[in-house]
């Protein structure tokens, strides 16, 4: 730790000691071993008599007591004395003591502390003396500790406070809870403010907060790092907030039992694929099993320049007859499928991988052109013969119990947790509101996933004037048609679709207690948007909808997670909104249908039914 003497800004806290002008000689004169033993020899310490001899080892301590605790120093007069025993214990002036000694006076628990010494609530302060003294740089390993103490003892009370109702305010802004602001985020900012040995926010950086996230003291939940990552991201201290740390297999481990020369090429075109990043781990995933059949059969192939067209077809006659978990090194999740052959589906995405990254190379100059990766590696007949949609509609009487729960969901169907410290307090992750929203989008507007959580604000808007049914003599009023605007999807461009009213108004409701937000950038289309699902300064996840909404809806339904197709997943209610509009009683037709869904449609002039597999 590195001391700071003199002041910093008008409204911060100067360094309270310049430990330069102390004695700081670490052992002790025959005249203070004289007067420490006089002082603590009767069960009571008697300093009055012995000041004279003991002024250098007393004088810093009086100073610091009269910094922490200003006209109430007198209270803590059971510091200088614990102070004076233990350096008579240990014939060491407190400039002597090492880590380790502060850390066995100091002790992990303030009962053990106040048993051993005699003195209660001293604990706090003799470790911000420690501090102070420059004798304390890792508060975290002390055991209980309470950061926000000892904070307001070094930095200073008030300029302490300012600083965690300046984080409280914006991060309750982004929309955490109150339980989260009221005790975790103050003493979590107050433990990296010691950590940092600096009281000013302007000096936290990421390397710090990501320390901590990655596991440093005992912090469990990890998402008050996130909070305030955040909060310190919208302050501009940070140049972007700390990511949640989610499970992946480590890039090492992706490429276990691939040839070295292999795994080169492949992490190199990894790095630069423009593909969107989930298109090109997934093809990065297949590449490694590619590399896993290469070193089993034909470890002179490493180079991918050696490749030729009957290379390709070896390879092709070798994928037919693979079994799952034949290419593979983790397959303890594999279960019942291990052993069983390949998809049809699953195959055709490994021949388009290999096809992508030998086009790549070759386009690029990294290979020569020997052979065409396209005509090579194109999917056999025999195999896109088998590769077809699964609409997999839900049941009319399950779809309608989940179209009523969807209507008539109440934050009591929402799951609560307990906050850490608080288990009389629940919490949810969303409002309510956002999670209707969210819920009537998908029952109503036959969205992917994806295309839900990249709804924009302001996505809603309604016909302001009366309009004439074509073909009719009907009048539609104002407000009667919802409009939505969808963004750029996996198959078109940005456009827009009547949807029910009641989607039009459960989003303005979520749009009106929404909490400001920063903008964020869409990954598809390179703008900065603000999100319509954004909250706590992060978009809805695309797994949202399978792990959380739809089991909650199935719940407040009492229906099961799957019927005899399998599990209700998100693009489920795509197929069974789809199949209702053609099946109506007055139907879509299958080119009003394709403009409702904005897929890409081939027509069989021969088969409606055909044409409308292809719409799912």
């Amino acid at each position: 730790m590195t001391v700071k003497a003199g002041p910093m800004n008008d409204a911060e806290r100067s360094w309270p000691f310049d430990l330069s002008r102390y004695n700081r000689r670490k052992s002790l004169s025959k005249k203070e071993q004289r007067g420490l033993a006089a002082a603590t020899c009767a069960g009571k310490l008697c300093i009055v008599p012995n000041r004279h001899l003991l002024d250098r080892l007393i004088a810093p301590l009086e100073d610091a007591l009269v910094y922490i605790a200003g006209d109430n120093a007198i209270h803590f007069q059971g510091v200088i004395s614990v102070m004076l025993r233990e350096m008579q214990a240990r014939q060491l002036s407190l400039w002597g003591w090492s880590r380790e000694i502060w850390r066995e006076v100091l002790g992990t628990d303030h009962q053990k502390f106040a048993a051993k010494t005699g003195y209660r609530n001293i604990r706090c302060v003799l470790l911000a003396l420690a501090y102070l003294f420059d004798c304390l740089d890792d508060v975290h390993t002390y055991g209980l500790v309470w950061h926000r103490k000892l904070a307001r003892h070094v930095f200073g009370h008030d300029h302490v406070e300012s600083l965690i109702a300046r984080v409280q305010a914006e991060i309750a802004r982004i929309g955490y809870a109150a339980a989260i602001n009221e005790k975790r985020i103050p003493n979590l900012l107050c433990k990296l403010l010691l950590a940092n040995h600096s009281p000013r926010l302007e000096d936290l950086t990421s390397d710090l907060l990501e320390e901590l996230q990655n596991g440093w003291g005992n912090l469990s939940n990890k998402e008050d790092v996130l909070a305030l990552s955040r909060a310190l991201h919208n302050f501009g201290i940070i140049d972007r907030p700390l990511r949640q740390r989610r499970s992946r297999r480590p890039a090492d481990q992706a490429t276990t039992g691939v040839p070295v020369v292999w795994a080169e090429w492949i992490t190199r075109w990894r790095n630069t694929s423009p593909c969107e990043p989930l298109t090109r781990r997934g093809h990065f995933y297949c590449l490694c099993k590619v590399g896993r059949w290469i070193a089993a059969s034909h470890p002179e192939l490493a180079d991918p320049a050696l490749w030729r067209n009957e290379h390709a077809v070896e390879f092709i006659a070798a994928l037919k007859h693979a079994k799952i978990g034949e290419w593979s090194v983790r397959n303890q999740a594999l279960g019942k499928r291990l052993g069983k052959p390949l998809s049809p589906a699953t195959q055709a995405h490994h021949l388009s991988a290999v096809s992508a990254f030998f086009q790549d190379c070759q386009e690029w100059s990294w290979i020569p052109t020997r052979f065409s990766p396209q005509r090579a590696f194109q999917v056999p007949r025999t195999i896109k013969s088998k590769v077809g949609t699964n609409p997999r509609v839900i049941a009319d009487d399950i779809w309608a119990k989940l179209l009523w729960a969807g209507l008539n969901f109440t934050d009591d169907d929402v799951p609560k947790s307990p906050c850490r410290g608080r288990p009389t307090y629940t919490t949810s992750r969303y409002p309510v509101e956002m999670i209707r929203a969210m819920a009537l989008t998908w029952l109503f507007c036959g969205l992917r996933a994806n295309e839900i959580a990249r709804l924009r604000v302001g996505c809603i808007r309604w016909q302001r004037e009366d309009v004439t049914v074509e073909g009719s003599t009907a009048r539609l009023g104002q407000d009667a048609i919802c409009w939505l605007d969808v963004p750029v999807t996996k198959t078109s461009r940005a456009f827009t679709k009547p949807v029910d009213v009641m989607v039009g108004k459960a989003i303005e409701e979520w749009e009106r207690v929404r909490p400001d937000q920063r903008p964020a950038l869409d990954p598809k289309t390179g703008e900065i948007v603000h999100y319509l699902f954004f909250y706590r300064e992060q978009q809805v996840s695309n797994g949202y909808l399978n792990r959380t909404l739809i089991p909650m809806l199935c719940r407040k339904a009492g229906v099961p997670l799957s019927d005899t197709r399998g599990m209700i997943t998100s693009h489920r209610a795509r197929s069974t909104i789809a199949s209702q509009l053609y099946n109506s009683r007055e139907p879509m037709s299958l080119f009003d249908l394709q403009e409702w869904l904005r897929i890409l449609m081939i027509v069989n002039a021969d088969s409606d039914e055909a044409a409308l597999t292809r719409v799912w």
